[in-house]
């Protein structure tokens, strides 16, 4: 069996910064609160044992205020970034550089009276936090949503598209070009999808174009380790979604596997899963 490593693998610029500093607050303190996982990969998160995972709500109720609070990679909402910050002294942001830069847009645009429309998964936490930011926002999946979205506006309405930043790039073109072409008072088209992440997209292309099989590493629970499952499915070519080698069972006879991460997922996580492969060959 021949076995392709795509070049687009690992750890992404964000989600590495994120667990940099992780560590460094980790190695000073014996006990720290994450407002949710870091990263949504359960390798990574198992390497932080004095982290203890809470959700926005359960953060609120602890009365020790001396612990190191850390804001996950994905942002949390501008009222409980503002909430956590007037009441803990010791708050570490790992947002991801990328993800503020789109907060950012979302409240200048916002602040300029225009409509936010949101590509992106309702319940993922970056999608929370952008929706915080805004005025007037709403959030769409699929093609129906965004129509009934759009029935809300008219001649005289502001609009502006953003995209979460691990969604598929030529789904959310296609949203884009729907947009310009309406007759609105104004529209903003901004391309906030992660440069990684779009090539982690033709990477997995690249790959469908050359393997009978590929293995996509990663967390379930990660957006773009998903949305290159998904794509790979889609193609029809056989397609494994792991995170450890005992989940993969390779059992029907292959002639060219491909491998491809997540950008949460850690090269030891590779490194297991393609020692595992090259063992069972």
């Amino acid at each position: 069996m021949k076995i392709i490593v795509s070049k687009e693998i690992g750890f992404c610029s964000g989600v590495r910064r994120a667990i940099k500093m992780a560590f460094d607050i980790c190695e000073k303190n014996e006990k720290i609160f994450s407002i949710g996982e870091i990263v949504h990969n359960e390798t990574v998160m198992s390497d932080f044992p004095q982290i203890f995972v809470s959700s926005e709500e359960a953060i609120s109720s602890v009365n020790n205020e001396d612990f190191p609070v850390l804001l996950r990679a994905h942002g949390v909402t501008k009222e409980f970034e503002n909430k956590i910050n007037n009441k803990y002294s010791k708050v570490i942001d790992l947002t991801c550089p990328i993800v503020y830069n789109v907060f950012g847009l979302v409240e200048k645009y916002s602040f300029s009276g225009y409509n936010i429309l949101v590509y992106g998964k309702r319940d993922h936490p970056e999608v929370k936090a952008i929706l915080s930011r805004a005025k007037r926002g709403y959030v769409f999946q699929k093609t129906g949503e965004f129509e009934e979205i759009l029935e809300n506006f008219n001649k005289d309405s502001m609009v502006a598209l953003i995209s979460q930043t691990t969604m598929n790039s030529k789904n959310y073109g296609y949203y884009k070009n729907i947009l310009s072409e309406k007759n609105f008072k104004d529209v903003q088209l901004f391309d906030t999808i992660c440069d990684v992440t779009i090539k982690r997209e033709k990477a997995v292309e690249e790959l469908i174009e050359k393997c009978d099989a590929i293995v996509v590493i990663g967390g379930k629970k990660s957006s773009n380790t998903r949305k290159l499952y998904e794509i790979v499915i889609k193609s029809g070519v056989k397609g494994y979604l792991v995170q450890k080698p005992e989940q993969l069972n390779l059992s029907e006879k292959i002639e060219t596997l491909g491998i491809i991460s997540g950008t949460s997922t850690p090269e030891k996580q590779i490194d297991e899963i393609l020692n595992y492969i090259n063992e069972s060959v």
